[in-house]
């Protein structure tokens, strides 16, 4: 049975569960929305409401309200993140501290440098 996978552990549901969101928040922000609390709520209980998430939190013996909570303690990191690597436009400094994201394409996207010797698959 898919849904009653012994070998899941809250680490591997709640990874899943994180990945998912900040995917929907690159999405988003790609769209022109603003990256905040209040948009992360939104994500959380969304990504929440999908059933593969409702059954991966059945099989660890959790709450949906139980995940809500633990995803909320992260929340803070999240938005972190997002405000260290998220900006609306291109920046106009010569030399940037770290990593800027301007644009969102695509979440998942298979590249293909000869140049770099690089197949694969990027993911958001």
């Amino acid at each position: 049975f898919k849904g009653t996978d012994s070998n899941k552990n809250e680490a591997l549901v709640f990874g899943k569960l994180i990945h998912e969101i900040i995917e929907q928040l690159l999405l988003k922000f790609a769209d022109g929305k603003t990256v905040d609390s209040e948009l992360l709520d939104k994500e959380i209980h969304s990504a929440l409401t999908k059933v593969e998430a409702l059954d991966d939190l059945y099989s660890l013996k959790l709450s949906d309200e139980e995940a809500v909570e633990k995803l909320k303690e992260l929340t803070p990191l999240i938005l972190q993140w997002t405000d260290k690597h998220l900006q609306c436009s291109p920046s106009t400094s010569y030399v940037e501290e770290t990593t800027k994201i301007t644009d969102v394409f695509d979440i998942e996207e298979n590249i293909w440098c000869p140049r770099f010797g690089l197949k694969g698959k990027i993911d958001a």
